[in-house]
């Protein structure tokens, strides 16, 4: 009995976690089909309304990169549950509030503030991943974060594409599901007891022994990776405007292709894993994506979107679960709410900077030639891993 009551908890802590980290995709996915509708009744005559609206798409994005280490320090000090559940309602507020404003100004605070909850929902639901899972059970684990997270993102972007048919506003009915979470992590996720007199001793002692360089250029490479990432969601609504293809439900099919791409990759990332290094498939992935990315900037025909971003996606699914896994595991216990704050801010980092690095060269040659520079880049990052792979 006691083991079937162990089993149950140790799922409904999983679910939690699947779901938390999930909200990602709910902040993001479902707005992409609805860009173009909402840059077009905030446009008043503004001839950037189109980067503003872009922009606005990823600003949480900027509150993430600010407040996630500042999550990361209250985790590691004051315990996981409380600031989950502060986050979670903070996030379904700002959310749904959107349904009613009236100004492009009130919809960026009301971002920016979606981002600060997303910030405190990331860092914690990370954390509580190393907390609870360790060795294969966390590379399990995150292939199916990855495969659920991405998912997620098919339906969300279905959802998104259906809803801003009607009306853009709908799409931010999703958010509520950041309140209906909160009961279920109250009774879920099991409150620490945490001493911060003994985390301040041990931080001392682990000091030498964390791999600062390595750490550095994984973040470093998190960044550059989702910046990347984030150009499918932000930048094919765009480029099926540009061939003359664009319609909301077409859009949200486009960007849930690449989101499925994504999971099925990240639930193939274990039997990976299982064969090769770590570095081998950062190498594996990150070629991927340069194939993709490579093939999408030579298309005229939106049925030739489709093998590009499956490409891309399948390759950005073995980065995203064996980034996560591979930094969570060098990362010392005691350090590991300050680590994941790092992936917070460097994930939500890239994603803000991907349409300011897009913008110039959007500007002068158009959309699809911004993909073919990132994927050069992406392919410069496969060699230099595979020349050092031993180092990783």
């Amino acid at each position: 009995m006691n083991k079937i009551k162990n089993n149950n908890a140790h799922f409904a802590v999983k679910l939690t976690l699947l779901i938390t980290s999930a909200m990602t995709m709910m902040a993001f996915a479902p707005l992409s089909a609805a860009l173009p509708e909402i840059a077009r009744e905030f446009s008043n005559n503004n001839n950037n309304i189109d980067f503003i609206i872009k922009l606005s798409f990823t600003i949480p994005s900027l509150a993430i990169i600010v407040t996630s280490p500042f999550y990361g320090i209250l985790i590691d000090y004051t315990g996981r549950k409380k600031l989950l559940i502060f986050s979670l309602f903070l996030y379904g507020i700002s959310g749904t509030i959107v349904i009613f404003i009236t100004s492009i100004e009130e919809f960026i605070i009301c971002r920016v503030i979606s981002g600060i909850a997303l910030s405190g929902i990331m860092t914690t639901s990370t954390t509580l991943v190393g907390d609870n899972f360790s060795g294969i059970s966390r590379q399990r684990f995150m292939s199916h974060r990855g495969a659920f997270v991405n998912y997620s993102a098919v339906i969300l972007n279905l959802i998104g594409g259906l809803l801003a048919t009607f009306n853009w506003r709908t799409v931010f009915l999703v958010y509520i599901i950041g309140l209906l979470m909160i009961p279920f992590t109250v009774k879920t996720i099991v409150s620490e007891k945490i001493k911060p007199n003994s985390i301040i001793k041990n931080k001392f002692n682990y000091k030498d022994k964390i791999p600062i360089m390595l750490l550095i250029i994984g973040l470093l490479i998190n960044m550059i990776t989702n910046s990347a990432f984030f150009m499918i969601p932000i930048q094919t609504p765009f480029l099926l405007k540009e061939i003359n293809q664009f319609s909301p439900l077409l859009s949200g099919i486009t960007t849930g292709t690449s989101a499925g791409a994504v999971a099925t990759s990240s639930l193939l990332f274990l039997s990976f894993r299982k064969r090769i290094s770590a570095s081998m498939i950062f190498v594996l992935g990150f070629f991927l994506v340069f194939v993709g990315f490579l093939c999408l900037s030579q298309i005229n025909y939106l049925s030739f979107i489709y093998p590009c971003i499956i490409i891309s996606g399948a390759g950005f699914g073995l980065i995203q679960a064996n980034m996560l896994t591979w930094i969570l595991d060098i990362t010392p216990v005691d350090f590991r709410g300050r680590i994941s704050g790092g992936i917070a801010m460097t994930t939500f980092g890239g994603q803000f900077l991907s349409p300011i690095l897009s913008q110039p060269i959007i500007e002068i040659y158009g959309n699809q030639y911004s993909f073919l520079y990132c994927s050069l880049i992406m392919g410069i990052i496969s060699i230099s891993i595979f020349l050092f792979r031993r180092k990783i």
